[in-house]
């Protein structure tokens, strides 16, 4: 692996070849007597083939500083399940009703819980004996799934584009990246070239990577393989490779330019933990999967909610960084990381109208702007020294020490968390003019009076500097300008540190679609990124809710992606932009809105379904902790903070009678759902129980509720509960309990009334519907 990394280059390791089934130990254990269906489809070879997989990519690396393979993502660019699993051979054959569509996606799924749910090494299929059988709609759709390789070696070259199309079409519906992986021609090196280069062109226009089959020295033989030696096949190999296009072929590059929605919610940090998680999982049911947020000083209480108050990064001095606002960013990351909403942040790093005053005077307003003598924002945007103190500040943010912890056991820092974030922007409305009605302290100043070249140069320097990680897939945009005159600037599209340009527009909405689909021509003809960023209207909610239907049919009908401003708890300010839930039409139009957006889900490196499903090397590790919802609020908190540290993610609780000062503890008193009688439902316990769901949502943890405990029915532990003194009692035995009808029945009323209580913090959700906080139900404690 050494030598590969420096040479440039990374590994694809299939982890099995479906040939060797012909003749090897599974032949011998599973297929020689049930045939080949018995591997594919039987529990214990699929256990035994999981364990196969966890073990190959666990093994460690002594050269690579003792790390296990699936912590060498550096050299590792994917494993595979298996190369051409389910093919017929000459030996063994499956039937069409014995193939097993889902043993791909079962079997990643049990991968991606050995190796780690960031780890950006990618999960491929391995492709299938042709492209019939590598075009298979459970891989699509399985989300631990991240590559699906295309294998063929029909030799009619008019069949290669449509599958390839196809293919490519059902990966944007499911984002997923495609790759053709096998393919090649047997005879002289000439026949070889010819074909590695047709084929290889048809990949290239479609937009995906390849691999021909096969490079092995010395070549020179008349199958598929060839080397240098192989002069014709080698060149094409050499010229084909040169011509790739740089950003269509990222195969790292998890968002692959499907238009997404978006809203800005600037302060969304400043909020309580419970609001944060409201207002995602109501954006999250609406479609949304970005967020953009800024980096600027917040007054307690602003628009009307009950957001907290916090300073900007450099509220007192350039230079003196007051972290505390990017603490409370990371906590927004960890309730998002938590909640599972499939929603990635825009992080705008400075809002340029703290700079005069406009809405507020940071420590660059001060000491840049409000010290010259003759006021003008020419002493921020071409002042040398400021600029060497904002590059400092963009470098600060992006090097942030998160609470987020790497495989190694090392903090990540704001600039690896590519699962979270997915773009970093350089201001907001940079060199925009700050005076207007409502901003009369504002200075006058445009994208002509400044440096059109600051934003391309604020990018450059932080792409090169030393806390940048290249390979993070996190990008960098330009913030918007004040309207599209100043957003659509020729020097940013031709940067090649940038990868997005913003654009904001409060002007006529009529306009939008001719505005937005010309730059989207320049957008694509300088491989850019563009987005509708800002748009909106004040006014009552009718009048908002047409503002957006029109921003974003018209950037739909363009092919962007867009946000619209903003979403803000409580809302209903007809003064303002912002709306939320309350403005009912608003509301419904971006729920509309986004739901007809393209890619509705950001992809997550696998799925909490595929995380919790995980079969072989656990995929998380629990603590039980019965009684837990009994302490009080602040030793719950305090427990959940100690518990994360030591990374549980899982805690397992009973709902049961539970004594006060249990066990020493400083717990209260609490009663079983059915301590009076079995039906008379007592609601307090479940209760406790939602607001400690609600307490843990914030440290990632989930749990496993125990829905009786078998000790309350027949006083083991000096508990007897309602079966207990009904059922047990009189019939001296369990069997009053375990064999009666009426019991029985009595029972799974008990189990159905706790899985569809009503949760008072879960905007009024089933606990059933509850998947990001609790992992499953228990019917009993030992029977």
């Amino acid at each position: 692996m050494p030598t590969l990394m420096a040479n440039g280059m990374q590994l694809i390791i299939c982890l099995h070849d479906r040939y060797e089934l012909d003749d090897d130990a599974y032949y011998d254990k599973y297929i020689k007597r049930g045939g080949l269906q018995a591997f594919y489809n039987h529990p214990q070879a699929q256990a035994v083939f999981d364990w196969r997989l966890a073990y190959i990519v666990s093994h460690v690396n002594p050269s690579m500083g003792n790390r296990t393979w699936y912590q060498i993502p550096e050299a590792i660019y994917a494993f595979e399940i298996q190369n051409e699993a389910q093919a017929d051979s000459s030996v063994t054959s499956l039937m069409p009703a014995q193939r097993n569509p889902r043993w791909w996606c079962d079997r990643a799924t049990s991968l991606r819980g050995v190796i780690g749910f960031n780890s950006p090494i990618l999960i491929s299929t391995g492709g299938g004996k042709g492209f019939s059988d590598s075009i298979v709609d459970e891989n699509f759709e399985c989300p631990a799934i991240d590559v699906i390789a295309l294998h063929s070696y029909d030799s009619d070259i008019t069949v290669y584009r449509p599958a390839i199309d196809l293919a490519v079409k059902k990966a944007k519906l499911n984002e997923k990246i495609v790759i053709l992986e096998e393919f090649g021609a047997v005879g002289k090196a000439e026949t070889k070239a010819d074909w590695i280069s047709r084929v290889s062109t048809i990949a290239r226009e479609a937009g995906i990577n390849w691999l021909p089959w096969e490079v092995s020295k010395p070549g020179g033989g008349s199958d598929f393989d060839f080397y240098v030696n192989d002069t014709a096949a080698w060149h094409a190999l050499s010229n084909a490779a040169s011509t790739l296009p740089a950003d269509e072929t990222e195969l790292k590059k998890r968002d692959d330019g499907n238009p997404w929605a978006g809203v800005s919610s600037f302060f969304l940090y400043a909020y309580s933990i419970d609001d944060q998680a409201e207002i995602l999982g109501n954006l999250q049911s609406a479609g949304v999967t970005k967020i953009r947020i800024f980096l600027t000083s917040i007054g307690a209480g602003s628009k009307n909610s009950n957001c907290n108050e916090v300073n900007d990064l450099e509220s007192n001095d350039v230079g003196d960084y007051d972290d505390t606002i990017l603490t409370m960013i990371d906590q927004l990351l960890q309730t998002m990381a938590s909640g599972n909403y499939g929603i990635k942040l825009l992080i705008c790093m400075h809002d340029r109208y703290q700079l005069d005053d406009s809405w507020g005077c940071d420590g660059y307003c001060t000491k840049f702007i409000q010290s010259m003598d003759v006021r003008s924002l020419d002493g921020f945007y071409k002042n040398s020294d400021a600029i060497a103190a904002y590059d400092a500040r963009l470098q600060h943010i992006v090097n942030f020490t998160s609470s987020f912890i790497d495989d190694s056991g090392q903090n990540k820092t704001f600039g690896q968390l590519s699962d979270l974030i997915y773009a970093f922007e350089i201001q907001n409305e940079g060199q925009a003019d700050g005076n207007g009605d409502q901003t009369p302290n504002g200075l006058h100043y445009s994208v002509d009076d400044g440096d059109r070249n600051w934003w391309c140069d604020r990018a450059t320097t932080l792409k090169i500097s030393e806390v940048w990680h290249t390979d993070s897939g996190i990008k960098i945009s330009t913030g918007g300008g004040k309207d599209f005159y100043s957003s659509d600037l020729s020097e940013n599209f031709n940067c090649g540190a940038l990868d997005i340009v913003a654009l904001h527009s409060y002007d006529d909405a009529s306009q939008f679609g001719d505005t937005l689909s010309s730059i989207k021509q320049k957008a694509d003809s300088n491989s850019k990124e563009i987005i509708f960023e800002e748009f909106g209207a004040t006014g009552s909610p009718d009048s908002k809710a047409g503002l957006i239907n029109q921003g974003s049919s018209a950037a739909q009908n363009a092919g962007i992606s867009w946000l619209s401003w903003q979403v803000s708890k409580p809302g209903g300010n007809e003064g303002d932009y912002d709306y939320y839930i309350n403005d009912e039409s608003a509301w419904s139009a971006l729920t509309s809105a986004a739901s007809g957006s393209p890619q509705r889900r950001d992809a997550p490196t696998v799925s909490m379904i595929a995380r919790d499903n995980a079969f072989s090397p656990p995929a998380w590790a629990g603590v039980n902790s019965y009684f837990l919802y009994s302490y009080p609020a602040n030793e719950q908190i305090s427990m959940f903070q100690t518990l994360q540290q030591a990374n549980i993610t899982v805690v397992r609780v009973f709902i049961t009678s539970i004594s006060a000062g249990t066990k020493g503890a400083d717990n209260i008193q609490v009663h079983d759902l059915e301590e009076s009688g079995v039906g008379t439902w007592n609601d307090k316990i479940l209760m406790l129980v939602d607001d400690m769901m609600k307490r843990a949502e914030p440290f990632g943890i989930k749990f496993i509720i125990c829905m009786h405990d078998r000790y309350m029915l027949d006083q083991t532990w000096g508990g007897c509960d309602g079966y207990c003194s009904l059922y047990v009692q009189p019939a001296g035995s369990l069997d009053g309990f375990y064999k009666n009808a009426t019991a029985i029945q009595s029972f799974d009323a008990r189990l159905q009334h706790i899985v569809s209580h009503t949760s008072s913090n879960f905007a009024g959700k089933a606990w059933a519907q509850l998947s990001n906080v609790k992992t499953v139900f228990i019917a009993v404690h030992s029977f």
